[in-house]
């Protein structure tokens, strides 16, 4: 029947495809939640309830049209008798409430994965189940959208341009998300070229020709997405190369380990009781803070815990994988977490895994020092001026690494630093 429609209705048939393309959408939400409650929930709730109720709605629409052309203008309120337009219409704005919150889950859950990533900058991340990993709350974020859906009902007052906005969103994701499974089966799971080319160009097929028929709609609402994309794009690859550069300056001001130990062993500075415990991005040198404090205090804590958070590009780290802890002598220890961009780990919980695993510290005298770098106007910046102050607006923004590895306030001391930028 479908190939037949599309023979006889030519151009006008592919143009269709837009115009039914939120009947694809809502399975593709609720397959966008997989990631929060796995695979068995997903399927007992598309067959016994999702999957009946949306062939009942549309073989009903269908049979209606057919029975009284009419109605085609809008089948679905006309499938119930006028006395109970109201109550369809309180059913289908419950459908929308439960439909968005596969959409809003996903946002959270792909804004923590960049923020893990180096791509965003940090954010407070609330987690809202003890069980599932996975459901977290972001505060801005959700603000965010708050705005975000009013200005689109204040600029768009119809549906009708809505749809053509999310058709072309919802479809162009479903193509890259294919085009992805394409490349993550050729250079991840090794498949030959054959293998994974026959399930790409089946999806490809069929996303590609919903995402072609969206595009009649750029005019009618689709250059939104195609706008907000761009702007996001911006902002993650601002952040990504203002970091990278900010780095290289600051790695200028690092120490190898084994001569960090040497000026212990030669200076003798004072030791006063208790566990500093030194954030650092690096993997095998001294956190530039660390250095700050030896050179202008001449003191150290009786033990120094040097601790690197590292993000690695997979989901999730096997509890086993995690921690890399060793003693490198007088007093200091240097502790490696290794955690997925689905993972939001927290430096209390860390520290008690290592004591656990033979971390000999007291935490009761826990002392945490954060660097903070204040970034002072280059006279040559090595970015445009737009995309520095841009970074510079993130930067300034950005949450505190107090907040979101739940450090407790109290037992927080910033040691600041100035860099050229």
């Amino acid at each position: 029947h479908a190939a037949r429609f599309f023979l006889h209705n030519g151009l006008h048939g592919f143009l269709a495809l837009g115009a039914v393309v939120l009947c694809v959408t809502g399975c593709e939400a609720l397959y966008a939640d997989m990631g929060h409650f796995g695979k068995k929930p997903i399927r007992i709730s598309w067959f016994s309830l999702a999957l009946p109720g949306l062939l009942c709605n549309y073989f009903g629409q269908g049979a209606l049209i057919l029975a009284d052309p009419r109605t085609v203008a809008d089948p679905f309120y006309s499938l119930v008798p006028p006395a109970l337009l109201y109550p369809m219409v309180a059913l289908a704005t419950a459908a929308t409430i439960i439909a968005s919150q596969a959409i809003i889950s996903g946002v959270f859950s792909l804004t923590r994965q960049a923020i893990q990533l180096g791509f965003m900058p940090r954010m407070r991340i609330i987690h809202t189940s003890a069980m599932a990993e996975g459901q977290v709350y972001i505060p801005e974020i959700n603000a965010m959208m708050l705005v975000a859906a009013l200005a689109l009902t204040l600029v768009f007052k119809e549906s009708e341009g809505l749809a053509g906005a999310y058709g072309i969103d919802v479809t162009a994701d479903m193509f890259i998300t294919s085009v992805m499974f394409f490349l993550i089966a050729r250079r991840v799971w090794g498949w030959p070229l054959v293998k994974a080319l026959v399930p790409a160009l089946l999806f490809w097929l069929v996303d590609g020709s919903f995402f072609g028929s969206c595009l009649a709609k750029l005019m009618q609402g689709g250059w939104f997405p195609v706008l907000v994309g761009l702007c996001f794009m911006l902002l993650m690859a601002t952040w990504w190369d203002g970091w990278k550069m900010l780095a290289a300056k600051v790695f200028k001001m690092r120490l190898p380990l084994d001569r960090f130990i040497g000026r212990i062993v030669w200076e003798k500075p004072v030791r006063s009781r208790g566990t500093g415990v030194f954030l650092s991005t690096f993997r095998r040198e001294i956190p530039p803070m660390l250095l700050y404090q030896l050179n202008h205090t001449k003191a150290l804590h009786e033990k120094v815990v040097i601790l690197s958070i590292l993000t690695e590009e997979v989901p999730e780290v096997a509890e086993e994988q995690q921690l890399e802890m060793r003693y490198l002598g007088k007093g200091v220890y240097r502790l490696k977490a290794h955690y997925g961009f689905m993972e939001t780990p927290t430096a209390p919980w860390i520290l008690a895994q290592a004591k656990a695993q033979g971390l000999k510290v007291d935490l009761a005298e826990v002392k945490y020092y954060i660097g903070r770098m204040a970034l002072i106007p280059a006279k040559r910046p090595t970015m445009p001026r737009w995309q520095r102050f841009l970074f510079l607006f993130m930067y300034r923004n950005a949450v505190s690494p107090v907040v979101f590895y739940s450090i407790p306030p109290e037992d927080v001391l910033e040691l600041g630093i100035q860099v050229e930028f």
